[in-house]
């Protein structure tokens, strides 16, 4: 279930609705969370060497000056989830200026596809505790737990379709849409055995 910052995550335009995140701009997350599409080592080019990060680490000292904390906050109110709000609180700010610009243009034609349709996400089910569980031998998840993994794997086939749909051709959006790997049998198998009671 790759639903990572995509998902979940991102600054949009202000005067967007709540259910309609984007993706983030000028920020990276610190942590990887199940909720939309993260940016891999390869998207951007790597420091050259040790020095190189150091230098450009921006100093949790400078982030309180700035009242970057305060910032997050702000924009975690504008996320769907529980995930997405946590993803935002520990976004840092970009130091790469060529993934900057990419943040950028992307947050433009994320805007741009959503400007007359919102995307199909809403407050989905922290499923992350219920997975990490479930790799445990002889686990077993409840009804109700089942069916909240069910409402996750509808709502990461939703997103797929509607970005490879809306993004099509989009070398910035499209591979938002590859790091969503929908289940659909998987989906219909629970939808199937699981009753709205669980």
């Amino acid at each position: 279930l790759e639903f990572r910052r995509v998902l979940f995550r991102s600054p949009g335009a202000a005067t967007r609705r709540r259910s309609t995140p984007a993706p983030r701009a000028l920020l990276r997350p610190t942590t990887t969370l199940p909720d939309a599409a993260t940016r891999t080592t390869t998207d951007r080019p790597a420091p050259r060497n040790a020095a190189d990060r150091d230098r450009a680490r921006v100093r949790p000292s400078d982030l309180e000056t700035l009242e970057f904390p305060r910032l997050l906050a702000a924009v975690s109110k504008h996320a769907s989830s529980s995930a997405g709000r946590e993803v935002c609180l520990g976004l840092r700010p970009e130091t790469d200026a060529r993934a900057a610009r990419d943040e950028l243009a992307r947050v433009g034609l994320w805007r741009s596809i959503t400007d007359d349709e919102p995307a199909p996400l809403g407050d989905f089910p922290d499923v992350r505790p219920l997975l990490a569980e479930s790799r445990t031998g002889g686990a077993r998840l409840s009804g109700t737990e089942l069916r909240e993994i069910g409402s996750v794997l509808g709502t990461v086939g939703a997103m797929r379709a509607f970005l490879r749909t809306r993004a099509a051709g989009d070398a910035l959006l499209l591979p938002l849409a590859s790091s969503l790997h929908a289940m659909p049998e998987l989906e219909r198998l629970l939808a199937d055995a699981i009753d709205e009671e669980g």
